[in-house]
């Protein structure tokens, strides 16, 4: 298991543009840019304007509430992208890290939407790297995240793509991002420390 104390590089999470499908077409409203934190009501977390390396760069609810919320980070003008969905599917009971049947679900669909995005043209290439668990120690305990790492090529270039999900706050949690291959030191850098300052922000 890879933990977030991280004496090597933490290496997380997947999906290039965060290409994401819903079920029955559901879409989204426009994304709207917080002057300041954001403040996730089911869960608490107060998402900081800057979190490490990376700065919040909007908000996006879908219309359908069972979805709930994407959290998009980029950090400086880099194809470094982040986002974080907070959703429910309108379950009651989710319970925390990903030991549940729910939480293998979602992580299990997450992974195959990789694959369906290459199918509709999307990616190039896409090559399965490694599946693996990441704890995350949390100012409430340790939160262990299921994790998959891709490589995946669109436009000619290649980049590392991971995704991260969990249940925490009785909400699934699922975190996405990629960067190009070439940045891979910089990027498993300022991914480790992002995710560092995100579990402090979890209580």
């Amino acid at each position: 298991m890879r933990n977030s104390g991280l004496s090597k590089p933490v290496i997380l999470f997947a999906v290039l543009f965060s290409v994401v499908f819903f079920p029955g077409g559901q879409t989204a409203r426009a994304q709207e840019r917080p002057g300041g934190p954001y403040n996730h009501p089911e869960t608490g977390i107060s998402f900081p304007v800057r979190l490490g390396p990376f700065t919040l760069i909007g908000v996006q609810k879908y219309d359908d509430p069972g979805l709930g919320t994407a959290v998009k980070y980029q950090r400086n003008e880099t194809l470094n992208a982040l986002t974080l969905y907070l959703y429910d599917l309108g379950l009651k009971d989710i319970p925390s890290g990903n030991g549940s049947a729910a939480v293998s679900e979602q992580f299990s669909n997450a992974r195959n939407e990789v694959r369906r995005a290459k199918e509709m043209g999307y990616y190039q290439e896409v090559e399965l790297l490694y599946e693996d668990n990441l704890k995350l120690e949390t100012a409430g305990g340790p939160l262990t995240f299921s994790l998959v790492c891709f490589s995946i090529t669109t436009n000619n270039i290649r980049h590392k793509s991971y995704l991260l999900v969990t249940g925490y706050g009785n909400q699934f949690l699922k975190i996405r991002s990629t960067f190009p291959e070439e940045l891979q030191e910089e990027g498993d850098r300022s991914l480790s420390i992002f995710l560092e300052e995100l579990g402090r922000l979890m209580k």
